[in-house]
């Protein structure tokens, strides 16, 4: 229920910035909104990425404070668009992170081979775009696990790699057991993020 609230709240918050002329600071708000939500998720035990979710939170509080911060600092000191630097670096970082987290960390960390049993897809979609990304159950040191990888495929990709039902090997990272791969290598979603973070940086602000 409160989940529900926050991401209420986060709706409500979005219309308000967007009738608003100078609305920087009120993405500040929303940012650290997302945060709450976040970390609410992970209290309530909805989160399957538990050390994703709880990253994201902080970051979240950390990003969104610095906008409000620089909102409130912008007219006092002579630099240009500070706000502006902030919120869109902070985007910029956060798109590499992510990236990082998919492409580079998660491949590390997912080095134990074992079997778990595939239990479908979850669609993700974007405009005409659907991806999907493959859910397994699997069992690792006497305790059983059902999460997704992450990883995304088109749906003639994902139904030539798994049946339902079938066994298949796939890695886990034995610190963090909920986390897993099906292929360990640098997906191209997360070679995606680490481009879109880097282009961000590229964005000029002043003349």
């Amino acid at each position: 229920m409160s989940t529900l609230i926050w991401l209420g709240a986060i709706i409500a918050e979005v219309m308000i910035a967007y009738v608003m002329d100078n609305s920087l600071w009120m993405w500040g708000i929303i940012i650290v909104t997302f945060g709450i939500l976040f970390w609410d998720c992970l209290h309530h035990g909805y989160a399957n990425q538990k050390k994703a979710v709880g990253g994201m939170s902080i970051y979240c509080f950390a990003w969104g404070g610095l906008v409000l911060l620089a909102s409130y600092a912008e007219d006092r000191i002579d630099f240009c668009d500070l706000t502006g630097y902030v919120f869109l670096y902070g985007f910029g970082l956060m798109f590499i992170l992510l990236g990082i987290y998919m492409g580079i960390a998660k491949v590390i960390g997912c080095n134990t081979k074992i079997v778990g049993k595939y239990t479908g897809a979850t669609a993700y979609r974007s405009k005409n775009v659907t991806l999907y990304t493959p859910g397994f159950v699997y069992e690792y040191k006497g305790r059983r696990y059902r999460n997704t990888s992450g990883e995304t495929f088109s749906r003639r990709k994902i139904g030539k790699m798994f049946q339902q039902g079938g066994s298949y090997s796939i890695y886990i990272d034995p610190k963090h057991p909920e986390s897993f791969l099906v292929r360990r290598r640098i997906g191209k979603s997360a070679m995606l993020m680490l481009v879109i973070g880097v282009v961000i940086f590229l964005v000029p602000f002043c003349d």
